[in-house]
C-alpha cells in the first residue's frame, strides 16, 4: 500500500503552555484532505486515548479542549483510522502548569495531616 499522505498537526493557541481554564483548538490537517485522522493523546493516567472519549470535543479533523487541567498535560498526536501513525509523525507536548493556589493545598493538606497524627499520639 502507498504511505499515507503527509500530515501536519496544528495546535491554537501556538503556545505549548496553556493555562488552567483555557480553550485549546488541535487540529489534524492533510495536503489533499484531513478525512479518516483522529487526534489522540497519552497522559500520566491515560494511553493511546482519542478525542471525544472522555476529553475534547471532536468536530472533523479537529478537536477542542474548552477547559485545559493540569492532568490534560501530555504528548498529542494525528493517527489514521487504520491505528498508523507515519514515522516522525508531529507530537504535540501540551503543559498545563499547576496553579500557585493548586500547590499550596497540598502544602495544606500535609499540615492537617501531620496536625491530626500529633492530636492521636495524645
Amino acid at each position: 500500500p502507498p504511505p499515507p499522505p503527509p500530515v501536519s498537526l496544528t495546535v491554537s493557541p501556538s503556545s505549548s503552555q496553556v493555562f488552567r481554564g483555557q480553550s485549546v483548538s488541535l487540529s489534524c490537517e492533510e495536503d489533499d484532505s484531513s478525512a479518516g485522522w483522529s487526534l489522540r493523546r497519552n497522559t500520566t493516567g491515560e494511553t493511546r486515548t482519542q478525542c471525544g472519549g472522555g476529553w475534547g470535543r471532536p468536530a472533523g479533523p479537529s478537536c477542542t479542549i474548552s477547559n485545559m487541567v493540569p492532568w490534560y498535560s501530555g504528548e498529542y498526536w494525528c493517527e489514521s483510522r487504520e491505528g498508523a501513525t507515519r514515522k516522525g509523525h508531529p507530537v504535540a507536548t501540551v503543559t498545563t502548569p499547576p496553579t500557585q493556589a493548586e500547590e499550596g493545598l497540598d502544602e495544606d493538606y500535609d499540615d492537617v495531616i501531620t496536625a491530626v497524627t500529633r492530636e492521636h499520639h495524645f
